[in-house]
């Protein structure tokens, strides 16, 4: 397999992608907690915004 050679544009298109996380994780947070701490409740206001910042922030064409 050739070396990994980075393409054109490609930090501006990452960078984009790490925003595009970080809407629907906003979003996520933004939700009315529920009247009593349950564990969907946690997953959705926690975890859930969390991994998709991660996911998209983490994207690596060379992988």
């Amino acid at each position: 397999m050739p070396p990994y050679e980075p393409w054109a544009g490609e930090p501006e298109v990452l960078a984009e992608a790490a925003e595009a996380g970080r809407r629907p994780a906003a979003w996520f947070r933004s939700l009315p907690a529920p009247p009593t701490s349950r564990p969907i409740g946690t997953w959705l206001a926690r975890a859930l915004p969390d991994a998709v910042e991660r996911a998209m922030s983490s994207l690596d064409p060379a992988q």
